[in-house]
């Protein structure tokens, strides 16, 4: 192989190793992981007003707008192979582990936009009603 042909490759290694992303995962600090909380409402009763499930599959927020209440508990569980972050105007994690889950809980009613910053192509919407 050549050195155009080497360099070439050395160039794509470099893509592959980078991501696709346009921060650098190394810089982004691993969101603390403790034990998975229970996921779903766990009902009317319960103080939170119940939780709330945002799935990250296929480099996207599932659903991309979550609609909910002032309170209510956010559960984003990530269920790629790679790590995502949610950041926004309220929500702020760090590094989500492939099968690690980050949580939020809005105090605030009014819309929400968030994305990761690791993947900036991905973003969605929360709607907080009082």
């Amino acid at each position: 192989m050549g050195a155009a042909g080497l360099r070439r490759v050395l160039v794509l290694v470099a893509v592959a190793v980078v991501g696709c992303g346009g921060e650098d995962t190394a810089k982004v600090p691993d969101e603390p992981q403790g034990v998975e909380p229970n996921k779903g409402s766990p009902g009317a009763a319960e103080p939170s007003g119940g939780k709330v499930d945002i799935a990250v599959r296929g480099r996207a927020f599932r659903p991309a707008v979550m609609r909910l209440r002032v309170g209510q508990i956010i559960v984003w569980t990530n269920e790629d192979g790679v790590r995502h972050t949610v950041v926004g105007d309220g929500p702020r994690s760090g590094a989500i582990p492939p099968r690690g889950r980050y949580e939020f809980t809005p105090a605030d009613a009014g819309s929400v936009a968030y994305r990761c910053t690791i993947h900036p192509d991905m973003r969605a919407r929360l709607v907080v009603r009082g």
